[in-house]
């Protein structure tokens, strides 16, 4: 499974994650270890059972249930809240497993301390399984929502995407993108990667690049907060719908090719086809 297989030899390559491509996220959620150095390692306590990832191929052997711890890198992320815990499901991605979020709940995790963009600059990469309709008007993936929307990564209910880092306590200045036209995607598992920086914005959905426009002021500033991800409704504000296989975030713009080896990696994992 994933890119664990037989060489020629007979001998096993050595496992390979996401930031033994590309080190240095800041918040990483993963259905699969992030690096080697994560084999074996605790993946998340599910209806209060540790469970790791497999030492040889990297992928979490969780069964269904509640998510109340998840291990993160390089923060944790939990929900102590059991009506809001999430729920880790198997198969929701061809084998792989997956985190869904109960809308009407509002199921999210949340960081155990505070999430840093520094650089004016970030990256988001997700797998996301996209529900065919929309309860909510927009469904917004993962943020900084203390008091207002902040950084949020969403779709509105034709299939427009949205990439949002807005004003909060003047922390951080508006920078935003948006595609032009509706995105065919309804009810489709999808590799999604969004970035900007101050004059750049980035949006690949499946390996291809989609036209998108600016509309933010740009550029982002500096923020350090806990990262929520998943059915969180700020004041009222719709809630994610659908599931989670991947979440990742950079401080910074990743390049094309450093993108595209994660696209290549996401897709042999989640098999969705590039």
């Amino acid at each position: 499974m994933g890119s664990v297989g037989q060489s020629i030899s007979g001998a096993a390559p050595a496992y390979e994650g996401l930031l033994d491509l590309v080190s240095g996220a800041v918040d990483v959620l993963d259905q699969y270890a992030p690096s080697a150095d994560y084999l074996g390692d605790p993946y998340a306590t599910i209806d209060g059972v540790v469970k790791t990832y497999d030492a040889v191929t990297g992928l979490n052997n969780g069964v269904a249930g509640d998510v109340e711890t998840y291990s993160g890198s390089p923060v944790a992320s939990s929900q102590a809240t059991e009506a809001l815990q999430p729920e880790w499901i198997a198969n929701q991605f061809g084998t792989v497993p997956g985190i869904t979020f109960d809308v009407v709940a509002q199921q999210y995790l949340s960081t155990s301390s505070a999430v840093t963009l520094a650089s004016g600059a970030y990256t988001v990469v997700l797998v996301l399984k996209i529900p065919a309709t929309f309860t909510n008007a927009i469904i917004p993936v993962c943020g900084f929502t203390d008091s207002g929307e902040i950084f949020n990564v969403y779709f509105d209910n034709v299939l427009q995407f949205y990439c949002l880092a807005s004003s909060d306590d003047q922390t951080l200045t508006e920078a935003s993108f948006t595609t032009p036209d509706p995105l065919d995607i309804a009810g489709d598992n999808v590799i999604i990667v969004a970035a900007w920086d101050d004059t750049t914005s980035v949006l690949r959905v499946n390996g291809a690049v989609i036209p998108t426009v600016d509309t933010g002021f740009g550029p982002v500033g500096s923020i350090s907060k806990p990262m929520k991800t998943g059915a969180y409704s700020n004041a009222g504000s719709p809630a994610f719908e659908g599931v989670m296989g991947v979440k990742y975030i950079y401080d910074g713009i990743l390049t094309t090719p450093q993108i595209e080896s994660l696209e290549t990696l996401l897709s042999t994992r989640y098999g969705i086809t590039i």
